[in-house]
């Protein structure tokens, strides 16, 4: 099976602040070691199942090294098959190219995109988020 998760916030776990004003304080603080419990437990799943692994962020490509820091703090990088950015476009398009099954993500905008041939899964941010 190919599976494809989403980074930021499906597998990075970030906690979120507001301003006075409602606004969002950037950057985004990681929670504990960063790992998402939900999406990192799903992650070790497919690996430790042995199905090919992408990760699919609408980071921008000059922002992957960081991703690939994570990956490889948390030991799992030299098991995922690729990771792609899609440089802040939808990542429909990249996740049928790669053939993608099922996919991970924490947004419910990207979700609503997929295709019936790929099995969409909500993960949860951080509850600082909200619903």
């Amino acid at each position: 099976m190919i599976v494809t998760f989403d980074f930021d916030d499906t597998l990075l776990f970030r906690s979120i602040e507001f301003d006075e004003d409602g606004d969002v304080i950037f950057p985004h603080q990681a929670v504990g070691d960063g790992r998402n419990p939900v999406g990192f437990r799903h992650l070790l799943l497919h690996i430790n199942r042995g199905d090919k692994v992408h990760i699919v962020t609408s980071r921008l490509k000059a922002r992957l090294p960081e991703v690939e820091e994570w990956l490889s703090r948390w030991k799992v990088r030299n098991k995922i098959a690729g990771v792609h950015a899609t440089n802040m476009q939808w990542k429909v398009s990249k996740l049928i190219e790669l053939g993608s099954q099922r996919h991970f993500d924490d947004d419910i905008e990207e979700l609503s995109r997929l295709p019936p041939s790929i099995e969409g899964v909500r993960i949860k941010p951080h509850p600082s988020w909200g619903e």
